[in-house]
């Protein structure tokens, strides 16, 4: 709860769709639930399923955060 001044009227879309206190999903891809003020930095920087450069400049497009152990080993 975000304990915010929302009108009466406005409570079921603040609720629904403004609140940065209400539990959203990852748009990534990894299934984890968290408040929706801490998604991009989630997204960005922890889900396993974000984009990454590969370190070792294998050129692979689209690598998943997850599978960067795997080629790191290649």
């Amino acid at each position: 709860m975000c304990h915010g001044d929302v009108r009466a009227r406005d409570l079921r879309d603040h609720t629904k769709n403004l609140c940065q206190a209400r539990i959203v999903g990852c748009r990534v891809g990894c299934g984890l639930t968290l408040m929706a003020r801490l998604r991009s930095g989630q997204e960005e920087e922890q889900c396993d399923f974000r984009v990454v450069a590969c370190q070792n400049n294998c050129k692979v497009q689209d690598l998943k955060a997850k599978d960067l152990e795997v080629i790191k080993r290649i």
